[in-house]
């Protein structure tokens, strides 16, 4: 679980806030982190069923995947808001 929460907050803080969708390569340290927590799982229990190593490496790229697209809407609201003026200056009977 340590290993997860420093993967994620590792993501969120190498995550740049954008205005756009995240990239292909913001998602490569999501793979890194839960193919390290898989092979690390897998080498703790050698020759065991590996069911709960795959959904725990599953369940961490699920979060870091989350954790990356929160962080390009964090700024939605501060962006509509943006928008709307952007609107009623060209329209000023808004």
């Amino acid at each position: 679980m340590k290993l997860l929460t420093f993967a994620v907050t590792l993501v969120f803080l190498q995550t740049a806030v954008a205005l756009a969708s995240p990239t292909s390569n913001e998602f490569r340290a999501c793979h890194q982190i839960s193919s390290k927590l898989l092979q690390q799982c897998l080498d703790d229990a050698p020759g065991s069923p590996s069911e709960e190593c795959w959904s725990r490496a599953k369940r961490a790229n699920d979060a870091c995947y989350a954790q990356v697209k929160h962080s390009h809407r964090s700024d939605e609201a501060r962006i509509s808001a943006m928008k709307e003026a952007e609107a009623k200056k060209g329209n000023p009977r808004e």
